[in-house]
């Protein structure tokens, strides 16, 4: 399931590899924010198995006409086990979030960003992370 609205997928159920608690999060996420989420990626089996999309875990997601770290403070409203910023999502271009449902490793808050050479660096939260964060487009 790509690009699509949340409100669009939930009206057919989850496929079984989707974990409902996700499912549950995304709900709330939608329903606080007036119906403008959209999800990028869900359940993703060719990932590697170490990722939460292997497990059904995981979305990428954004909030239509909302500042990414607007999208991450909302998020975070919600308790998310994992919530990460993308300055650029790759299937949309534009910056978003994963958030999981994890059971290990709860609470972990990272930011991707380019390091020049199409590779990614993880940024743990700090002052770097939010210089980061609103140094993105919209």
């Amino acid at each position: 399931m790509f690009n699509k609205p949340w409100s669009e997928i939930k009206r057919q159920p989850l496929p079984p590899e989707v974990d409902a608690r996700l499912g549950i999060l995304l709900t709330k996420i939608d329903d606080f924010c007036g119906g403008m989420l959209y999800v990028h990626r869900l359940h993703d089996p060719h990932t590697r198995p170490t990722s939460q999309h292997f497990f059904g875990r995981a979305a990428d997601i954004h909030i239509l006409g909302m500042h990414v770290l607007d999208q991450f403070v909302l998020a975070e409203r919600f308790s998310p086990g994992g919530l990460g910023v993308y300055p650029k999502d790759v299937w949309t271009y534009t910056p978003g979030l994963h958030v999981d449902v994890r059971s290990t490793d709860v609470g972990r808050r990272w930011a991707y960003r380019g390091d020049g050479e199409g590779g990614r660096i993880v940024m743990p939260i700090g002052k770097l992370f939010f210089k980061h964060v609103l140094s993105l487009d919209d």
